[in-house]
């Protein structure tokens, strides 16, 4: 036996498996980048796309269209700074609040059916409800736009 022999080839065989493990965890790791991207990139799109819902930059009307948040579900993974996390936070939070105001508007408007002018107290409640509806609107606005200058100040 040539145990010169063994030993390379023992040892030839360790370093291609130590090869193919360490090429194995690089490739991970550059899937991870581009699936980290690709889903930031996608939640930059949602907030664009949540700010066009809203209205902004100035919101006028109670917004017709909710508030997304399917890539935030996702995206929460991501390694965020704290002010990027808390300003994509809030926008969603003042979006959910804006949605439940609207919910009791139109809840309030189809058990009412027509709201008169004469009807001072339902006149003044909706009237009430468009405006915190709004508010909180713009309020979400206002931390998407808050959010998207951080991310594209990150990239």
């Amino acid at each position: 036996m040539d145990w010169l022999q063994i030993a390379a080839d023992a040892s030839a065989f360790f370093l291609g498996g130590l090869s193919a493990a360490l090429a194995g965890i690089v490739a991970q790791i550059a899937i991870q980048k581009s699936r980290d991207r690709s889903l930031r990139r996608a939640l930059s799109a949602e907030i664009r796309e949540n700010m066009r819902r809203l209205g902004g930059p100035v919101v006028n009307a109670v917004p017709g269209a909710r508030v997304i948040r399917v890539t935030w579900d996702s995206a929460r993974a991501l390694d965020f700074r704290p002010e990027i996390f808390d300003a994509i936070a809030v926008g969603y939070r003042y979006g959910s609040q804006m949605e439940r105001w609207v919910d009791i508007l139109e809840g309030r408007t189809v058990k009412n059916s027509w709201i008169w002018w004469w009807n001072w107290p339902e006149d003044q409640s909706r009237k009430w409800l468009i405006e915190k509806a709004k508010n909180s609107a713009q309020k979400s606005y206002d931390a998407f736009a808050h959010a998207q200058q951080l991310i594209d100040g990150v990239k």
